[in-house]
């Protein structure tokens, strides 16, 4: 028979401390003499550990799947448990956290309020201990006036046009462009490793020649800016024990999934209208190397040249 879920929330705060500290000796759902009238009374966790690798500590660790949050009174009544115990320490988990009443009484008790996080989204932003950032490319194309013996009327067809880039060999307009487009992409990125900062504009050129006397030369520009992203508090997936009284965090926090082959990074990530100013601990992800040659001949070749 399936164990209730106030088991399985117990079983799960005995299994993170053993994960903790696997030097310790976790025991769950326990029967342990009473100080007082010494009769034996049940404990949900304990915990017989060495402190600093040297010095022998006990922890009594109480588990609570109540449908609210803790409050002052569940904290004495918990500080009336450990008193009874001959625990050094207590550890109170509360399955949906405690009130800010909760939190000073624990704190002056010297008691730890934990809440245990598995496989959720976080509901206070200071579980994270990072914030995650994303940004895409996006370009955008220019081109001087064309001269009228190239015969050009759409971007389609100066992208199929067939020009000499020296030193690479005669290729169509856009390949040119989307390969000089790449490098630049490249060199934007590779300029911001190593540093907590976004990469910047940058452009890549192609040059076209007439063969009428004294036509100016024509130059295609294609422009790259950046799209940016942060993901969304309650796309984060987060496995471990946040302890309220200390704001520490034990565990893992993982990022949204990146859609690396859409135009956006997927439904965990909102767009900033403005380049964030990143500090310690941000995880930033930038894509690059995506289809700017699709992207071009798909939404630029069927447009007029004159638009």
């Amino acid at each position: 028979m399936r164990n209730p879920d106030w088991k399985d929330f117990e079983r799960a705060v005995a299994a993170f401390a053993t994960a903790l500290d696997p030097g310790a000796k976790v025991k769950h759902d326990v029967r342990l003499p009473d100080r007082q009238h010494r009769g034996p009374r049940q404990r949900d966790v304990w915990i017989d550990a060495k402190l600093l690798g040297h010095f022998q500590v006990s922890i009594l660790v109480s588990c609570k799947y109540y449908n609210r949050v803790l409050h002052s009174g569940d904290i004495d009544k918990f500080n009336g448990e450990l008193h009874s115990s001959e625990a050094r320490v207590g550890v109170l988990y509360s399955r949906l956290g405690f009130n800010k009443k909760a939190i000073e009484k624990a704190r002056v008790l010297g008691i730890s309020c934990c809440r245990l996080y598995r496989n959720e989204a976080p509901e206070i932003p200071s579980v994270l201990c990072f914030v995650a950032y994303c940004c895409a490319p996006q370009v955008t194309v220019h081109a001087a006036p064309i001269p009228p013996d190239l015969g050009m009327q759409t971007w389609g067809d100066l992208f199929s046009l067939k020009v000499q880039d020296a030193p690479d060999p005669p290729r169509c307009l856009i390949d040119h462009l989307a390969s000089r487009f790449h490098d630049a992409e490249k060199e934007a990125v590779e300029g911001i490793r190593n540093q907590r900062k976004f990469p910047g504009p940058f452009q890549a050129e192609v040059s076209i020649f007439s063969e009428c006397a004294n036509a100016p030369e024509v130059r295609v520009i294609a422009l790259g800016r950046w799209k940016y992203y942060r993901a969304k508090l309650n796309a984060y997936l987060v496995d471990g024990s946040y302890e309220f009284t200390q704001g520490d965090f034990k565990g893992q926090i993982m990022t949204p999934p990146i859609d690396r082959m859409g135009s956006e990074p997927g439904p965990g990530w909102e767009r900033l209208h403005e380049p964030p100013d990143p500090k310690d601990n941000v995880i930033l992800a930038v894509l690059y190397r995506g289809g700017v040659k699709e992207a071009l001949l798909q939404n630029m070749s069927p447009r007029a040249l004159a638009s």
